[in-house]
């Protein structure tokens, strides 16, 4: 992890409004909403949540760092939080057999806030990206950003990808995500 932090710091350290923090990610969070709350902060935070970690040597109810991750965030209402990787039956995350779905999440995420709207992205709301049109879009892309490009167009289960958005309030219409029945 140390390997990751340093390349990290180094990499960004031309950013003057970039923070980069060595901690886990719950613990990150629970800092931060520490000093949100310190500060008497009361603007709106987006949060989001890539669920990739999983260690099947811990106790099943704490595998999946997403629920830490929301854990940390209990009771912090001013924030909308999207979770990538979500099952909408896109590309999403499954272990041990349990997928990563609103009935699996929706406890912790009625703990940050028990008025959450919850939405998901549908595949044609998805734009696909492939090297050729990253490369013609003039954006400025490391080889790491590429190849992982690269990998996540070598086959369809990894082309699109679930996304659930947690917001406090309901949107508009002009959003092209679907709306998820709300608890």
């Amino acid at each position: 992890m140390e390997e990751y932090y340093l390349h990290s710091k180094a990499k960004l350290e031309k950013y003057p409004n970039v923070r980069v923090f060595h901690q886990s990610s719950p613990d990150f969070l629970r800092d931060f909403v520490e000093k949100y709350r310190k500060d008497g902060r009361k603007d709106i935070i987006f949060v989001y949540l890539d669920a990739h970690f999983y260690d099947p040597t811990l106790p099943p109810e704490k595998r999946f760092v997403v629920l830490d991750e929301l854990r940390a965030l209990n009771g912090f209402e001013n924030c909308i939080i999207m979770i990538h990787d979500f099952d909408n039956n896109l590309g999403h995350i499954t272990y041990d057999g349990q997928p990563m779905d609103l009935e699996f999440l929706k406890n912790d995420l009625l703990n940050v806030n028990k008025n959450f709207k919850f939405y998901t992205n549908e595949i044609s709301g998805c734009d696909m990206y492939n090297e050729k049109t990253i490369l013609d879009s003039g954006m400025v892309i490391d080889f790491e950003t590429l190849d992982n490009v690269r990998f996540g167009n070598s086959t369809p289960r990894l082309n699109y990808r679930g996304i659930l958005y947690a917001v406090p309030d309901e949107l508009g219409s002009e959003f092209t995500i679907r709306k998820i029945k709300n608890y």
